[in-house]
């Protein structure tokens, strides 16, 4: 990933953070058993919980484990955003696109240009269930700070 997003800094701008078949009853958010996420010729670094894409309340490993892949990225000053979206096939394992996995983006323009400005900025959010529809996160100091990054700890 930080390859990738050193090299094109401008086109890496988020990853699936949220897989589909939330719906799956034996692996909600599944990437399913026939489809290791892993290249064979590096199966042995990857003998950990996401080898066959365990997924974490619905969200994939890299996302959510927290000191994780995005979690890193993010300590490194990267804007790499998630996405969740429907993988639908059946109703048996998938909800209609829609339906359950969304992604959230604060559009100010809504264009092709708008959308990937606002992914870039970090204006989105993704959800499960619509357990949460809106999200803001105000900092406040004595000096102005609108154009400035601001790290919270938690």
């Amino acid at each position: 990933m930080r390859e990738l997003h050193n090299t094109a800094p401008d086109i890496i701008i988020g990853m699936e953070g949220a897989p589909g078949h939330q719906r799956n009853p034996e692996a909600r958010g599944s990437y399913e058993m026939e489809h290791p996420i892993f290249l064979k010729e590096y199966a042995e670094d990857y003998q950990g919980p996401a080898y066959h894409g365990r997924t974490y309340g619905g969200f994939d490993y890299m996302t959510a484990r927290m000191g994780g892949v995005w979690d890193a990225l993010l300590s490194e000053g990267r804007r790499i955003s998630i996405f969740a979206h429907s993988d639908f096939h059946s109703m048996a394992k998938d909800f209609w696109p829609g339906e359950y996995s969304k992604s959230h983006i604060y559009l100010e323009q809504e264009t092709q240009k708008g959308l990937l400005d606002a992914i870039k900025g970090g204006q989105s959010f993704v959800t499960h269930g619509d357990l949460i529809s809106e999200l803001e996160f105000i900092a406040q100091g004595e000096n102005d700070v609108s154009n400035s990054t601001v790290w919270v700890a938690i």
